[in-house]
């Protein structure tokens, strides 16, 4: 009797022996019950149809072979397997009844069976009889005679295919669960749009285990493209050349995207190889080797925004649940967009819902202070006219030495940045008057660079005659001298040093509707006005066009006037032009302005002006302030005219109607008492409707201004100068109309 050369090997399986039952009481031993038992089988299964059936009816597939590698008995399973009946199959070997593959896998299990006489189990791949692939579990072992001699093999394979592919399943499915858990913890945390695409595809390469992944989103224009925002594993530049499209009418357009976003539906291409949907892309694909692939729509309040899609370098690679899987994770980041965007938009909504609220604030607390200034500033203009109109005569004193010319020079200078200062003050309260000319920029900001202090440099960096603005002489002084006195001011804190500067620059700019200005497409001129005092922080930028903001928290440094706050208000409030700040730490301030361009014009001055009235005129003039009185009758007296003065309305219209026939223009104050200056006008106009009148006026509203021109023939602005005043008067008195 043949023995197992391994007998004491609690796992080796004893070797199966045959032979007659003499011999086998000679050579087997008595505690080998097993052996005795197999014996018993295989002399049973030569006589006993019942166990033949009983072989024949178990799901396993049974046979011999001997050592020629031919089966000498198969069961009904192993015909099925093959697919031919028992009778042909017994005599032959595995070459001639598998395909190559199958045989050469038999075959090498046979042989390692033979050659270590050990029982082996191990799985084996086969192709049926219709070409299916079935994976069976398969024990062979050693047939051996009563002598130990072998005399060939058996074996015993059972079919696992459908339990393979359910435990192949079920590792995906918990793969994808593993994969769904850590994207979901993802949404939870995102912040950003993009950071939360750029991890969800990083995680389904990572936890997925698949080959490549990319997020597409739709552009809604004529070209239709599907523009990729976020991918992740081997794309090796395959989304810079695949020109995906969501339009039928392309080739482009009919991919697995195009359907997943157009159809609304998740879209399997199982063989990207052999799909003929995925033809504009297969050379790529095979190169890539990009085997199957899934898309997955993505949706943002019902509307498609693009698609989610996976690719797998296997075959059919993902299963019914698997699909359900990724499209409950295509959800789950649909509505994570849409609350981030909602998040972001809120944030947008509380930002400019913060920035109205404060310039609101900053308009509320101007309109206060132009309330106050509009209470004051008629009679310190009076002031002001009296001062530069009496200091205009003195100047003309031939007797004047040249120290005392200088000193009236000065004098009159501190009173123009005084009337500056003034209107300043007027110009906070909304319409300023604002009468718009062809401005040379350089001849401003000479002025402007002369007046400022001299310890610092002053660079222009443009020259004279290249750059014009259609805008207020007045207006563009106050602001370049209020944005160089708050840079010198910038220095001073910082500290004077031999480096600083402060400097004017100009180009041409060109604006469009989508530049961070805002303003009308059109020609403008961008002032650069840069200093390298002390930086502003983030805090101070927020801040900086506040009228009641400072940072000036000394004593000493206060009174300075209202800075940024004026030129704020200038610029945007009552022009709705633009103007921004840029300040880096420790480096400079430059102050952006945007105006719009003028080309240059010829303008007559009030020297060029010839008086043509011919004869003395006469001139009325209602005004209520004796020494306004005093200074215009002085003035017009010089100048060869007679003057009549009225202090009241009433008074004035009294000695019109008297004067009718002799008064030749009538200089009419805007504020007077007993009569308003508006009844005034009005019924001096029923008694003549030519008039000449000019209106004198030491307020700066825009409101009034509509008015007094579309029925006075002129106006003078206090404080006025000598010259102002008597160019007015001839240029009314010269009008024929």
């Amino acid at each position: 009797m043949g023995e197992s050369n391994n007998s004491g090997d609690p796992n080796h399986f004893p070797v199966i022996s045959v032979g007659t039952p003499e011999d086998s009481e000679k050579k087997v031993d008595e505690g080998d019950e097993f052996t005795w038992k197999i014996r018993d089988i295989m002399d049973i299964t030569k006589t006993s149809q019942v166990l033949l059936d009983i072989i024949n009816g178990t799901t396993d597939a049974i046979f011999t072979k001997d050592l020629n590698w031919k089966y000498t008995f198969v069961n009904k399973v192993v015909a099925e397997i093959i697919g031919k009946p028992i009778d042909e199959i017994i005599g032959k070997d595995d070459t001639e009844l598998f395909s190559e593959l199958s045989a050469i896998s038999i075959i090498n299990q046979d042989h390692a069976v033979l050659e270590c006489r050990k029982t082996n189990t191990s799985e084996v791949v086969i192709q049926t009889a219709d070409w299916e692939k079935k994976i069976f579990l398969a024990t062979n072992g050693p047939l051996c005679d009563f002598n130990g001699n072998q005399i060939g093999l058996f074996g015993i394979s059972r079919d696992i295919t459908n339990r393979k592919k359910s435990e192949i399943e079920l590792k995906w499915v918990n793969r994808t669960l593993k994969m769904i858990t850590e994207c979901n913890k993802i949404l939870l945390h995102s912040e950003t749009e993009q950071d939360l695409l750029d991890s969800i595809c990083s995680v389904i390469i990572k936890n997925g285990w698949y080959y490549m992944t990319w997020i597409g989103y739709i552009w809604a224009n004529w070209e239709k493209v599907v523009n990729p925002v976020a991918s992740a594993g081997f794309e090796d530049g395959y989304l810079d050349i695949f020109n995906i499209s969501w339009d039928e009418n392309k080739e482009t357009g009919c991919g697995p995207t195009w359907k997943a976003i157009r159809e609304n539906r998740s879209v399997y291409i199982k063989d990207a190889f052999t799909d003929p949907s995925f033809i504009p892309w297969k050379e790529d694909a095979i190169k890539k080797w990009y085997r199957s692939t899934i898309s997955i729509p993505l949706s943002v309040n019902n509307n498609i925004i693009g698609a989610l899609s996976i690719y797998s370098s296997e075959i059919g690679l993902f299963n019914d649940e698997e699909v359900k899987l990724l499209e409950d994770l295509s959800i789950n980041i649909s509505r994570c967009i849409c609350s981030i965007r909602n998040k972001e938009e809120n944030k947008k909504t509380s930002k400019l819902l913060k920035e109205s609220e404060e310039q609101l604030q900053i308009r509320q607390r101007m309109d206060s202070l132009g309330t106050l200034a509009g209470g004051i500033g008629h009679d310190f203009n009076n002031l002001l006219t009296w001062i530069m109109g009496y200091l205009d005569l003195l100047n003309r004193d031939s007797n004047l030495s040249d120290i005392h010319k200088e000193y009236v020079k000065n004098s009159l200078l501190s009173s123009r940045r005084a009337a500056d200062l003034i209107k300043q003050l007027q110009n906070l309260s909304k319409n300023a008057i604002s009468e718009k000319t062809s401005i040379d920029i350089y001849n401003i900001a000479s002025e402007v660079f002369w007046l400022l202090d001299k310890t610092t440099d002053k660079i222009i960096n443009f020259k004279e005659g290249e750059f014009y603005i259609l805008w207020n002489a007045s207006e563009l002084h106050q602001v370049l001298l209020n944005l160089g006195t708050n840079s010198y001011k910038a220095i001073e804190e910082r500290g004077i040093e031999e480096k600083d500067y402060i400097k004017i620059d100009v180009c041409n700019y060109k604006s469009s509707n989508n530049d961070r200005t805002g303003l009308p497409e059109w020609d403008y001129i961008h002032i650069y006005f840069e200093d390298n005092g002390k930086w502003m922080s983030n805090e101070v930028l927020k801040k900086a066009f506040d009228p009641l903001f400072t940072t000036r928290t000394k004593s000493w440094q206060r009174g300075q006037g209202l800075g940024l706050a004026m030129v704020y208000n200038i610029i945007t409030k009552r022009h709705n032009w633009h103007i921004h700040i840029d300040s880096k730490d420790g480096v400079w301030t430059t102050i952006h302005i945007y105006l719009p361009k003028a080309m240059p014009v010829e303008k007559k001055t009030q020297n060029e002006i010839v008086d043509e009235s011919g004869g003395k005129k006469t001139i009325l003039v209602l005004e209520d302030e004796k020494m306004i009185q005093d200074f215009v009758k002085t003035v017009l007296e010089m100048n060869g005219y007679n003057v009549i003065i009225a202090d009241d309305g009433k008074a004035g219209l009294d000695t019109y109607i008297t004067n009718i026939n002799i008064i030749d223009l009538v200089i009419l104050d805007l504020t007077m008492p007993k009569m308003s200056w508006q009844e005034v006008l009005k019924k001096m106009l029923e008694i003549k409707n030519n008039v000449k009148v000019i209106i004198s006026s030491g307020q700066n509203s825009e409101d009034i201004r509509e008015w007094i021109l579309s029925k006075a023939k002129g106006y003078v602005n206090k404080p006025y100068r000598i010259n102002t005043l008597t160019w007015v008067v001839r240029t009314v008195l010269n009008n024929k109309d």
